[in-house]
């Protein structure tokens, strides 16, 4: 299951997670990469239960300090997180290296 971050309390409760992977992908519903992405990261969340996959739509005014914090500038992007800190961040689609990234940083914790 991919959860929805609507709001700054959202994220600052995922945030606030230790020794778990969290998986932030930052998209809209207007953007087609995003959606093409969209039911593999649906997959990716019920093999790998033990890690947090998120989600934060651009389009979402509430969320637009976190937009300025991660500095987006185009989607999909994706930043893996391991207790606090961006340990991985990758643009586009490709499912080989966020994959292979995911099962990395897993291993590590």
């Amino acid at each position: 299951m991919i959860k929805n971050i609507l709001t700054p309390d959202d994220f600052k409760d995922i945030m606030e997670v230790q020794n778990k992977l969290i998986i932030l992908k930052f998209g809209s519903t207007w953007c087609g990469p995003c959606r093409k992405i969209q039911p593999y990261l649906e997959n990716l969340s019920e093999e790998y239960k033990d890690c947090i996959f998120c989600s934060i739509d651009i389009d979402n005014i509430d969320t637009e300090l976190i937009l300025k914090k991660f500095n987006i500038e185009s989607v999909p992007q994706f930043f893996l997180i391991k207790d606090t800190e961006i340990v991985y961040e990758q643009s586009g689609i490709d499912k080989m290296v966020l994959t292979y990234n995911i099962n990395k940083f897993k291993k590590s914790i």
